[in-house]
């Protein structure tokens, strides 16, 4: 089982909550976020079938390797779900950024900052 965390709250909805909120009328979540979660769904899916697979007589000659396969699919699985949230949080604080005002040197050079930082953290949200 998978613990819920309490900063995830896209990750913590029904399937039918996130489906309808990224078919909103809002920037986002959006694909960084869909996309961590088909991810999270693939390796679990991959550490489904070596868990069927695991044990039966019928793959017994890939019992070695169904057993290294299982436990980094398993922590991939676990590690992309907290993506979901990271990329949609990402993203709104770059857009926050990008609305900073830039009338003086001090706004621009600070709101430049920001969204560099905040691009930075976009990017590594995506690829963990």
């Amino acid at each position: 089982m998978i613990m819920e965390k309490a900063e995830e709250p896209l990750a913590t909805l029904s399937v039918r909550q996130f489906t309808e909120l990224v078919g909103a009328r809002t920037s986002a979540p959006g694909g960084g976020s869909v996309s961590a979660l088909i991810s999270s769904l693939g390796a679990a899916l991959g550490a489904m079938v070596g868990w069927m697979t695991y044990g039966n007589k019928k793959f017994a000659h890939l019992d070695s390797k169904i057993r290294e396969l299982i436990p980094p699919l398993h922590n991939r699985m676990k590690d992309l779900i907290p993506l979901i949230d990271a990329d949609t949080n990402a993203f709104t604080d770059y857009m926050t950024a990008m609305k900073m005002p830039k009338k003086t040197d001090d706004e621009k050079n600070l709101r430049k900052e920001k969204c560099r930082k905040d691009s930075r953290r976009l990017s590594m949200s995506r690829y963990p």
